[in-house]
Formats: C-alpha cells, structure tokens, sequence
C-alpha cells in the first residue's frame, strides 16, 4: 500500500482529544442511549494516502440519525431502535456526521490547505457507502477498511480531499444575522437534495410530511420551495408544528391524541375532500409512520421513505395489502453524493432557503452529554442543536460578549 509522500501542516505529536461515545444508556434502558465523553489518542495522517486530511472540528450538529436508540421517555415511546444501535455504538465520535472543520494537515498532493473552512465528510462515510468507497479506493489504491472508524463527535478526525465542500466567508443575502457555523445544514440540506431527485415534479400537487424533526423540516420547505401547491405537515410535538408554519407548510396536524383515521381526515378537510397527491416519511424507527403516509395519499401516488427503518430485530417496516392494492409507488433514498451538499451549499449561500428557525439550541463541545440528552429527550422545544468547538469564534465576526453567550 502507499505511504504518505508528505504531510504539509502542524505535523503535531501523537496527543490526546476529546471525543463522544454513544454507548447503552443503563440496565433499565438497554436500548436506548446516552452519550460519554473520553479522552483518546488523537488521530494521525501516518501511512495514509494522497490527499487525506486531518480536520479539527469547529462545529457539528446533531441529525434524527443520531437518536438511533429507543427513547427513555414514555411519552415518546415510539421511537424504536434502527440499526446504528448495533453497528455504531461505541464508535470514536459516534455516528456525527454533519460537520464543519478547519483542516490542519494534509498528505501532499492535496487540493485543500491548513486553516481552510470546510464542510466535510469523515471516513465513515467513505466506508458506508458503496460508491464513495469503489471511488477511493480506485484513486488511491487504499483499502476503505484501513481507514479510522471515526464519526464527528469529536474534536479530531480524517477527511478526504473529495469529501470536503468550502464553506462561504459571508451571509446569505437577505439574512445578515446568518451564524456561518450553520452552513454545517448544507449535509442535511444535501440528503434531502438527494432524495428529490428521485421523486416526480411536485408542482400543483399537495402533499402530506409526516414528521417535522430537523430534516422534516427541510423537507417541508423544499416542498414549497419545488412549486407544491399545498403542504400539510404532520408531527406529535406541537411546538415543532409552529416551526412548521415558519418554514413552509400550508397546514399542520398535530397527531399526538389523534388515530391515524383521525389524521387522515383531518388532512382530508384541510383539501377539499381530498387526500395527498404525494407523502413523504421523515420519521422512521418503526412501520406506523409509514402506514400513516400511505394512507394519506391517492392511489397511484408516490411515498417517500426519507426515515430510517428500524433494525430487523425490530418491528420493520412493511407493506400492507390496502396500500399495495392501491398501486402506491415507494421511493427509498439514502447516501447521497458529493454533489448533493456542493448543491445544498450553493441553496444556503444565496438564500434560496432559509434555515434561521432550525437551529434553535448551541452547546459548547464539552456540554455534548447535555446536547444529546436534549435532542434525545425532545426538551426545551429542541429542534436542531449546534455543538461548537474550542475556538470555533475565530471563523465568525463576532463580539466577545456575544460569543460568551454561546
């Protein structure tokens, strides 16, 4: 295999770094989670291929994906287990994968330069997706499987010169107070890219969002955003359904108290009588959400699984004759490329999506216990929380008073 020709960076001695494991919550809650914080070596370019990086986060965030564990609270005992659970748990950094990060050192030739601003991919990207994995290793000559195993939940990882997006030096036009930290969304922003390129035009059409976590959310404006005539938008959690109406949607149904019947005509008095033209699944974890989408659309239309499905152990997802009878078109979608976030950027940086209401928590890396507790837990009215890391305010303009605030 091929050595590293030349490092060009800080070129530091092996140390130690910060990093959040994902790991079983307790013997009462086995499957669910909590998140520790431990000291690890730090990881190192040594013997790896041209044109890997090494990153130092500046700022993550923490996607639905993450909560891949069963909920501890009963109230939210919907939330089952999908298949992280098994393969990610224990991992250096987790399963965080929406970053960005400074990169500090790179093996030469490279395309990027220390002290850059990126958004990037971690090698577990690289591993889990097929494509992305024949690509590398075609150019590099390198085994995916002797890259680290890393997630972004910590304060060091490797990175690759084609995982790597620049991140804008200035705000979106028509959104001066934009944090440029939150162009970390342009990852989630670029996986519902990813999913809407299977999906036929939405224009005049109504549709119905089941779920309107972080990346419901997105979907929902995208939605508008693609010409649909009329979105409804379909969550347990009212204060989410108030994000809701900020980011697009025509019409909100808050199903908490509600059977799916229910929901469905409810959805059905909100369009004239009639049901969706197409519905998108932005929960996953378990099949009743999926059920719920199908019976909300026409026959003939499309449903879009952009949920996780749970893990096999679990109850999976199935297809119910009622809807198979029906000629229901089922759209999957998962790991998008590269230029699904260069185009995700691209929408951010020219405002032609706005973001502002996502983020509406920031945790400094050392309070990620917290971070994820909170996210994990649905409270304070959480929606997307920012995790900023040791001096992330030098890629920001900003006051010392208000970086005290963060």
């Amino acid at each position: 295999m091929p050595r590293a020709e030349r490092v060009l960076g800080q070129q530091a001695r092996r140390a130690t770094m910060k990093a959040a494991f994902q790991v079983q919550h307790s013997k009462e809650h086995p499957m669910a989670l909590r998140a520790d914080m431990n000291a690890v070596q730090k990881p190192t370019l040594e013997g790896l291929p041209k044109g890997m990086l090494l990153m130092k986060a500046v700022a993550t965030s923490i996607c639905g994906s993450d909560l891949w564990g069963a909920s501890t609270c009963p109230q939210h005992a919907w939330r089952g287990v999908i298949d992280h659970f098994y393969s990610k748990q224990g991992a250096v950094g987790g399963s965080g994968h929406e970053v960005i990060a400074e990169v500090i050192e790179v093996v030469e030739p490279s395309l990027r330069r220390p002290g850059e601003l990126v958004l990037c991919m971690t090698t577990s990207y690289i591993q889990s997706s097929k494509a992305v994995k024949e690509s590398f290793e075609m150019k590099t000559q390198f085994s995916a499987e002797n890259l680290p195993k890393q997630g972004s939940f910590c304060e060091y990882f490797i990175s690759y010169d084609d995982l790597t997006v620049t991140v804008p030096d200035h705000a979106p036009p028509g959104y001066p107070a934009f944090n440029r930290l939150w162009y970390v969304a342009a990852q989630p922003v670029g996986t519902v890219i990813h999913a809407f390129k299977k999906v036929p035009s939405v224009l005049n059409m109504t549709a119905a969002v089941i779920g309107q976590g972080p990346n419901g959310l997105l979907v929902t404006q995208m939605l508008r955003m693609l010409g649909c005539q009329k979105i409804i938008a379909v969550d347990r959690l009212q204060y989410r359904l108030e994000a809701s109406k900020r980011m697009g949607a025509h019409g909100v149904i808050c199903s908490e108290q509600a059977s799916d019947g229910e929901v469905v005509e409810r959805l059905k008095e909100m369009n004239g009588g009639q049901l969706a033209d197409i519905a998108v699944e932005v929960v996953g974890h378990h099949a009743s959400a999926l059920d719920l989408a199908c019976s909300a659309t026409k026959a003939f239309s499309s449903v879009l699984i952009f949920g996780l499905p749970p893990h096999e152990s679990h109850s999976s997802f199935t297809i119910r004759w009622q809807d198979y009878s029906r000629n229901l078109r089922y759209i999957t979608t998962h790991a998008p490329d590269m230029d699904c976030f260069r185009l995700g950027m691209l929408l951010l940086s020219e405002g032609r999506l706005n973001i502002m209401p996502l983020f509406s928590h920031t945790f400094r890396f050392d309070s990620f216990g917290e971070a994820f507790e909170t996210s994990s837990g649905y409270k304070a009215d959480v929606l997307k929380s920012l995790i900023v890391f040791p001096d992330f305010e030098k890629h920001l303009e900003m006051k010392a008073d208000e970086v005290a605030k963060m």
